[in-house]
């Protein structure tokens, strides 16, 4: 088969897979990163996206994502389906990378392309593929294998300068040195030696990395919305190690048997070596490199593919985020899997060439379609939401972000029924002596979290007229997060209802203090000195408000009316 009609074949089973991912709306964090998110606006934040964090909530240093919904917003201005085009261009591109890396090292058409096919319609690559805000995988394993293939045809400065554009990707890349060992000590280990300067440079960039996120782009004394504390003593090394091995069982069947992806996966911490999960780890790994080493002429090349597995997933492993499984975190690690699903198809077509290729449709075209289903439940937030909460109920942050989108259209009764099922949530696990590492990390206080609900509830139960019990939510919020001068702006603007016009000035000062910019806050006061016949003290308000923002039209406005008399 020529290499133009495997490119369009992988092509064209990458579009059946997501085509209809283009009807997807925005969910989650794409309002974050994308749907508010000013820095990508505007083409004069081009300097700022490259000393940004990636959002408040993220402290992530990732400027190509930002980058890349830059110029997504516009060519598409706020139109979800062109992201998702975006998304589904770079996912193919991948796999035909893919592809080509497989064809140099193995040598094998049929391999490479088997690899490839399975590579592109997976499921588990939904949570990349067609959640907008998963681009940061796919811009890292783009710019991963760019620089590995170069790396490969010995084209050292252009796999550095991939190199480079992956780190500016995702910070995971900070491990792909290791894996351009990995592939010498399998292929080409007479000559390792003669290549510890090439390693070096790439070590050079990481350190060179670490330097910058340390220093320059150090954001961790900036307010991080979701902070967790995933390096917590009460969960040893040992715990975290029997952890990963019991995670990998779990990825390797979500890969196998892709059913019922969803977000918001969590484990328990494996304190106990006899745990089933480790023990049928142990005795596979055993069993697997017996029948390998016993069996398998391309030995190497099995061995390159777990390599590539294990060290890719080990930035994002159960070792470094104990509590936590995600399906994208396998976009890249999936690529060993699939080169060792290649090698065993071509043995088995040596022996049975027309089973193999019957073998390979069929679980083509079982991938294809779970991935086709599976989009169905990206297609709006409220079925995404509803879908998450089926496998993941006691997910604060899902049942907050439901109530979220039942605020947008108005449905205040049931935003509100969400908020209180967080923080009940939050309650139970606080309260909860059965698992202290659940506590102590994914499942602690998130008082940041817990006061974005508060305000919430504050400002339904102000809308409905319920004044005071707005006014301890208000305050329930600012006890728990003391930066947030939303609610100390809204709890003013109730004091002013009230007329409680003192007690508004000071809670509306102190927003001045977190935020000397705050408009709001400006023209707050300007609406107290207004109430109070004070207009003079009204309009200088009014136009520091201005001053802030100068599109602030109702500041304008106010400030027009007590010039007029009116």
């Amino acid at each position: 088969m020529k290499i133009k009609y495997v490119f369009i074949l992988i092509i064209a089973i990458g579009l059946i897979c997501y085509i209809n991912a283009l009807w997807a709306e925005f969910v989650w964090d794409d309002f974050l990163l994308v749907v508010n998110n000013p820095l990508i606006k505007s083409l004069n934040n081009f300097k700022t996206i490259f000393t940004s964090e990636l959002s408040p909530k993220f402290d992530y240093y990732r400027p190509l994502q930002t980058l890349a919904y830059l110029l997504d917003y516009h060519l598409y201005n706020l139109k979800a389906w062109g992201f998702h085009l975006t998304n589904i261009i770079i996912h193919i591109l991948n796999a035909l990378l893919v592809f080509l890396i497989f064809k140099i090292i193995t040598k094998n058409l049929f391999i490479s392309l088997a690899g490839a096919l399975l590579y592109v319609c997976a499921p588990i690559h939904t949570e990349a593929v067609t959640f907008i805000s998963g681009r940061a995988d796919l811009l890292l394993a783009c710019f991963s294998l760019l620089a590995f293939l170069f790396y490969i045809k010995e084209r050292y400065i252009s796999s550095l300068l991939f190199f480079i554009l992956s780190l500016l990707s995702k910070e995971e890349a900070m491990i792909f040195p290791l894996i351009l060992i990995v592939y010498d000590l399998c292929f080409k280990r007479q000559i390792i030696k003669k290549k510890l300067k090439i390693y070096s440079l790439f070590f050079l960039f990481n350190i060179l990395y670490v330097i910058l996120r340390l220093s320059v782009f150090n954001f961790s004394q900036k307010p991080v919305f979701f902070r967790k504390i995933y390096f917590s003593p009460q969960i040893n090394i040992f715990s975290r190690f029997l952890t990963f091995l019991k995670s990998i069982l779990v990825y390797l069947k979500i890969i196998v048997l892709p059913v019922n992806l969803h977000m918001e996966r969590k484990m328990e911490v494996t304190k106990n070596i006899f745990d089933p999960y480790v023990i049928a780890f142990l005795i596979g790994f055993i069993l697997c490199f017996y029948l390998v080493f016993k069996f398998v002429k391309r030995r190497n090349f099995i061995l390159f593919g777990l390599g590539w597995f294990f060290i890719t997933l080990i930035p994002q492993s159960s070792f470094i985020f104990p509590l936590i499984l995600a399906e994208h975190f396998l976009y890249l690690p999936c690529i060993g899997i699939f080169l060792i699903a290649g090698i065993f198809l071509e043995r088995m077509r040596q022996r049975k060439k027309s089973f193999t290729f019957i073998l390979l449709s069929i679980w083509i075209l079982f991938y294809s379609s779970l991935t086709i289903i599976h989009n169905s439940n990206w297609v709006n937030p409220l079925r995404f939401y509803r879908w998450t909460l089926k496998f993941s109920p006691y997910s604060h942050k899902v049942h907050y972000a439901l109530g979220n989108y039942y605020v947008q259209y108005g449905m205040f009764e049931l935003a509100l029924k969400e908020y209180r099922k967080a923080i009940e949530i939050d309650k139970n696990f606080q309260s909860s002596e059965l698992n202290p590492d659940y506590i102590e990390n994914i499942y602690k206080k998130d008082s940041l979290l817990l006061s974005f609900i508060h305000h919430n509830i504050g400002v339904i139960l102000s809308q409905k007229g319920l004044l005071d019990d707005a006014e301890q939510e208000y305050k329930k919020s600012i006890a728990l997060n003391s930066r947030l001068i939303e609610a100390y702006n809204d709890l003013g603007c109730l004091y002013i209802k009230q007329g409680k016009f003192l007690e508004a000035q000071n809670i509306l000062n102190e927003a001045l203090k977190i935020n000397p910019n705050f408009e709001k806050a400006y023209y707050n006061l300007g609406v107290i000195y207004a109430e109070k016949k004070e207009f003079k003290k009204a309009i200088s308000f009014w136009k520091k408000a201005l001053e802030v923002n100068p599109n602030y039209i109702v500041a304008g406005e106010g400030i027009k009316r007590l010039k007029h008399g009116e």
